[in-house]
């Protein structure tokens, strides 16, 4: 299978998302610390409860090595192009990772509001766009809540479900609909039917059985509930760079916390195995600026035309977005 068959066919795509980078206070500076901080996550002492040989998604046993990040290996499978972590980490493990290495970044006051502003109400509004109908809106995987934020200010009825204590305190604090809440087939049934639209922006590729996990949320929609999911995507610009820096990776294929990193075929067999129907696609992503702060954060350059890359970046990433080597894709599905 050639890499361009995983892309998913009679879809309407579109592509782009324009971020500023700065403003988030995204310097080569702030690259350089994030990777350190994240090799320092995965440097810890995590309990490894099996080997996996086979692919997440599809189960094919035809998988090829991909990368080594940090020492943990990622394979990628031959019939969908999916690539997975090789080792199955125990849930003791992870929660402990989560609790040792939370992202101040999505707890500080300042930035959450630009990030609300920035990076969640435009995602509501690629919803709103495709469904005018939308006004209840459950988000998994809620986080801090930007995303209920966004939507209490585009006026819609929202909740947050999450785990973690800290970011759910967090949202609370700030006054969000955001409930400490793990997600299960026993409890999502009474909870489910009541909204229709479901989101998991970045939350499935954190998840060992991706696919077993939205079964179980799928099973209690209702039928036409719309399903919104975002995650990390391969093939893309952000996977070589982080083998070809394999110092500076934070993010995309990161090693304990990103366990899948989805290809558009791989994402077809979820929904498809999930009794949902894609509606449209869209491809975005961080990937020139993945490329150009790798460079220049490994070569320690300083100098001012650095900034004006960065301001770059929009219309680079945009040539990337158009040739499918982006690395988010953001899919909008109809359960039926």
């Amino acid at each position: 299978m050639n890499k361009t068959d995983y892309v998913i066919s009679n879809i309407e795509r579109i592509y782009s998302k324009e971020i500023n980078f700065l403003k988030l206070n995204r310097t080569f500076e702030w690259k350089k610390q994030a990777a350190l901080l994240q090799k320092q996550a995965a440097a810890q002492k995590l309990t490894i409860e099996l080997e996996i040989k086979n692919c997440t998604i599809c189960n094919s046993d035809h998988v090829v090595p991909f990368c080594t990040v940090y020492d943990y290996p990622y394979f990628e499978c031959a019939s969908c192009g999916h690539i997975f972590l090789g080792y199955q980490i125990s849930d003791k493990s992870i929660i402990e990772m989560y609790q040792n290495h939370l992202d101040t970044i999505y707890l500080d006051n300042d930035l959450f509001d630009i990030r609300v502003n920035d990076i969640a109400i435009p995602k509501l509004n690629f919803i709103k766009n495709h469904a005018p109908a939308v006004t209840k809106l459950l988000d998994i995987g809620a986080g801090v809540g930007e995303i209920v934020a966004a939507a209490d200010k585009i006026g819609w009825h929202a909740l947050g479900l999450d785990a973690d204590p800290v970011e759910v305190g967090f949202a609370k604090k700030r006054g969000l609909n955001v409930e400490q809440t793990f997600v299960t087939s026993e409890n999502i049934h009474g909870i489910a039917e009541n909204f229709n639209v479901v989101t998991f922006f970045n939350v499935i590729e954190h998840i060992k059985d991706p696919l077993g996990f939205l079964r179980i949320v799928s099973a209690a929609l209702i039928k036409n509930t719309l399903v919104c999911i975002e995650v990390p995507r391969h093939p893309s610009i952000s996977s070589i760079c982080n083998i070809a820096f394999p110092n500076m990776v934070h993010r995309h294929i990161y090693p304990p916390e990103h366990l899948n990193i989805f290809t558009e075929k791989s994402m077809e067999i979820v929904l498809q195995e999930c009794s949902l129907e894609p509606v449209v696609i869209w491809l975005y992503g961080q990937d020139f600026y993945e490329l150009i702060s790798c460079a220049f954060a490994e070569s320690n350059i300083k100098n001012s035309i650095m900034d004006k890359f960065i301001n770059m970046t929009n219309e680079f990433q945009k040539v990337i977005d158009k040739n499918n080597l982006s690395d988010f894709m953001l899919v909008l599905a109809r359960k039926i």
